[in-house]
């Protein structure tokens, strides 16, 4: 079962307009990782983390945040 974050940053993605791909490449992991990540295949902190943290900065980035 996916965990509220995990659900937010797959919205957040469709909103900034990136792919998994896409985020993996800013995060520094693979795309196969973020995908487990996501998908509760994984579940580390730090992940969680950076996802968020780099989720956040491309919101920023694009303009989506207030």
């Amino acid at each position: 079962m996916k965990q509220v974050w995990q659900a937010s940053v797959i919205m957040d993605l469709r909103i900034i307009g990136i792919t998994q791909k896409q985020l993996a490449q800013e995060c520094g992991y693979t795309e196969a990782y973020i995908s487990q990540v996501l998908r509760c295949r994984r579940d580390t902190l730090q992940a969680k983390e950076r996802i968020i943290e780099t989720i956040d900065r491309l919101k920023r980035e694009a303009g989506l945040t207030l």
